[in-house]
């Protein structure tokens, strides 16, 4: 079983919603898998799991930038961001790998469809990462802890073990809560902030979690603000009137009075028809019939 380290509540008040299911929710799990894209190429590709293998950017047309490193890659000193000729003069056997964004999108739409089965509420934010609204799903699956759970095991059913292993998990009240949560997590070893205890738990976290312009985190490390509970510790005018709107808004998420709830997912869900052949066919009469016959099909679902 799955360890889950749970944040001490205060309170030790439940907490219930009126949220209806499909709309938005208040309780919220943040799974995160970092390097969502580069693990997907090692899945493909298993014999480069145990050497130093980068992802390049999509873009930098002659100049191209390393996007994801491995584990191997970073101890020889490779980062993201930097120059290919940079990272192959550190690290000489470095493998690298071009991009492939079809296959990742089909991955996460795969994902994404797997965990609407658990919560009507899913909502993804990037690849690799994605919020589950979780209110009134104990009487389904029990426990908070009981929930992550039931959502880690279904991971298992699109992703391969190592993959689940290293994906982490955060619950809270609100997105940012959450997200922070699973940041803190580590890989099998979920974080649970119950109602009540989330402006506790934040207090220690980086200002860095906020999710505002660099240049106002930057200002706040200037001023020497490192943490939230620092961030708190400003009245709420001085903050506005140093960082304007951002500001309130920075001090309402490390308070825990902002609650961005998880809103449902919409998406368009395709339509798709096939048209097998016998045998290879290469004339372009052939396949422009095929088509036709495939956007009839096509076309004839309501």
């Amino acid at each position: 079983m799955l360890p889950i380290r749970t944040h001490p509540d205060s309170s030790r008040r439940p907490y219930t919603s009126s949220a209806a299911p499909g709309r938005s929710s208040r309780t919220a799990l943040c799974l995160w898998l970092p390097t969502f894209e580069l693990r997907l190429e090692l899945v493909r590709s298993p014999a480069l799991d145990a050497t130093s293998v980068a992802l390049l950017a999509t873009e930098g047309g002659t100049h191209r930038t390393v996007w994801q490193v491995s584990e191997r890659a970073a101890e020889a000193g490779v980062q993201p961001g930097q120059l290919v000729s940079q990272a192959i003069s550190l690290c000489p056997a470095l493998t690298l790998l071009e991009p492939d964004p079809a296959h990742y999108d089909a991955a996460q739409d795969t994902l994404l469809e797997v965990l609407a089965e658990l919560t009507p509420v899913v909502e993804p934010a990037g690849r690799g990462r994605v919020f589950l609204g979780m209110d009134g799903l104990a009487r389904l699956y029990g426990s908070p802890q009981n929930q992550v759970l039931r959502v880690l095991r279904t991971l298992f059913r699109v992703l391969p073990a190592p993959l689940v292993a290293a994906t982490r998990a955060g619950l809270a009240p609100g997105k940012f809560g959450a997200w922070v949560a699973a940041v803190g997590a580590r890989p099998g070893d979920p974080v649970i902030v119950p109602e009540g205890a989330l402006r506790a738990f934040l207090a220690s976290r980086p200002v860095s979690a906020l999710p505002v312009e660099e240049a106002t985190l930057d200002r706040l490390d200037r001023l020497g603000v490192r943490t939230l509970g620092e961030l708190v510790r400003f009245p709420a005018p001085a903050l506005v009137g140093q960082f304007g709107e951002e500001g309130g808004r920075a001090r309402a998420w490390a308070t825990g009075e902002r609650i961005d709830t998880v809103r449902p997912w919409h998406r368009p869900r395709p339509v798709r028809v096939a048209l097998d052949f016998v045998v290879p066919v290469g004339q372009l009469e052939t396949l422009n019939g095929a088509l036709e016959q495939l956007l009839e099909r096509a076309l004839a679902r309501p």
